[in-house]
């Protein structure tokens, strides 16, 4: 099976890509990308994983991610934030580490 060819989305990716430069300085970003369904969020996000595998920082790297689906409602407003944060402490559960990452998630 051939992979899609991605088009457009110039101004997403090089927004995206300043994020980068910016976390491969030690200044790193939360990014949230939201829209319709259909319209190519997950594209962008396996492009730009793509485009950063290639930078010499790319083994430091690590992207996570949250869903929120609008069937859900409000009652799971939060649930991106769980499954991201879930993720992150999956890594390392000692409290010590737990205490560290907390921290750095939240600068």
């Amino acid at each position: 099976m051939s992979k899609a060819i991605f088009v457009g989305r110039k101004i997403e990716l090089s927004l995206l890509n300043r994020f980068l430069s910016q976390a491969s300085e030690g200044h790193g970003a939360l990014v949230f990308i939201e829209g319709e369904a259909g319209i190519g969020k997950s594209s962008l996000i396996s492009q730009f994983k793509e485009l950063a595998s290639r930078t010499e920082n790319a083994k430091q790297m690590r992207f996570v991610y949250g869903y929120c689906y609008e069937e859900n409602g409000e009652q799971n407003a939060y649930q991106p934030f769980v499954e991201v944060l879930s993720t992150l402490l999956e890594v390392n559960k000692t409290a010590s580490n737990l205490a560290v990452m907390f921290l750095s998630i939240l600068r």
